[in-house]
């Protein structure tokens, strides 16, 4: 820690997808706003509400997630958990960093109502645009307000790894997506009709049915596997985080696909692999896998891989 007075230093406010343990927060000064996770019976009615923290059982959570009897959905935090954060900041200037608005409008909008009900006017917002890929950049922008700088610096910072990011995920069906409200059931039934398997680009996406949702689909998950472990080799990238649903068999494929990247980079990259929040598999289902990229240079609109083949994304309206 630097000599600056603590009453001086930016506040850093972040929600629960990040995953960040409990002895990083504290050494950095970041405070958690949680997503819950509901259990809804067939009638719909809510049987329990849990945090999305690490008291998560994740052996329970995919056992629950391939009960057909149940159907797992998530919820915002309410504006008063973010005026909680808001106050422990005491007076501070304070930059909430928040997943997608559009992937979860209820958590940025609930932190929007508790600044605005407040009167919380040293609040400031940072969308990342994506989930799962935002613990390294809320542990950074905290470290840079321990070490004083600014709001406007924290933010330049974040944008510029905005820019630069993107995570793929590889569907081997669309049966949470479906529960979840995301596709409708003739999309997915044409899907299985196929026998398709589904790219999807999460780069600031809006994943409520509206444009510019992106997909592909491919033939078996074999192909699939091919493009996670290509696409981030054509983006010259500085880290490849990938990540699985908590499957047994799809938690062994995002490793052997992690150790192939680490072989391809002669170990020159930082390569991770670890299970997904909570909060993506209830979309996705546990049967995924994904690739965020953190590359040297903002992301093309059109990825191109192995140098010959275009990699052209495609509307689900169009399966």
């Amino acid at each position: 820690m630097n000599n600056i007075e603590t009453s001086k230093l930016v506040k850093i406010v972040a929600d629960s997808t990040g995953r960040i343990p409990e002895e990083i927060r504290k050494k950095h000064d970041i405070s958690i706003v949680n997503l819950f996770l509901n259990y809804r019976n067939k009638d719909g009615k809510v049987i329990k509400s849990v945090k999305d923290d690490y008291s998560v059982n994740i052996a329970d959570f995919v056992r629950d997630m391939s009960d057909k009897t149940l159907n797992i959905a998530t919820s915002a935090p309410a504006p008063g958990d973010f005026t909680k954060a808001y106050k422990e900041a005491e007076g501070r200037q304070t930059l909430v960093i928040h997943l997608g608005g559009e992937i979860s409008k209820g958590t940025r909008q609930a932190a929007k109502t508790a600044k605005e009900l407040g009167g919380f006017n040293n609040v400031e917002f940072f969308d990342t645009g994506t989930v799962c890929l935002t613990g390294g950049q809320v542990i950074n922008a905290a470290i840079m307000a321990q070490e004083g700088k600014t709001i406007k610096e924290i933010v330049k910072y974040l944008k510029d790894i905005k820019d630069r990011s993107v995570l793929y995920v590889a569907l081997d069906n669309l049966d949470a997506l479906r529960r979840s409200g995301r596709v409708s059931g003739i999309q997915d039934m044409f899907a299985k009709m196929l026998g398709k398997n589904l790219i999807l680009e999460v780069r600031n996406l809006d994943l409520a049915g509206h444009e510019p949702e992106k997909y592909a689909t491919v033939w078996g998950m074999d192909k699939a596997e091919e493009l996670i472990k290509n696409i981030p080799l054509s983006l010259e990238p500085i880290e490849v985080s990938m990540f699985h649903g908590g499957d047994e068999e799809y938690e062994k494929i995002a490793e052997e696909m992690a150790e192939d990247i680490r072989q391809r980079t002669h170990g020159k990259i930082k390569v991770s692999c670890s299970i997904a929040d909570p909060v993506l598999t209830t979309h996705t289902g546990t049967q995924v896998v994904a690739a965020g990229i953190i590359s040297k240079n903002p992301i093309p609109e059109k990825v191109i891989y192995n140098k010959a083949k275009k990699f052209d994304f495609i509307s689900l309206s169009s399966i």
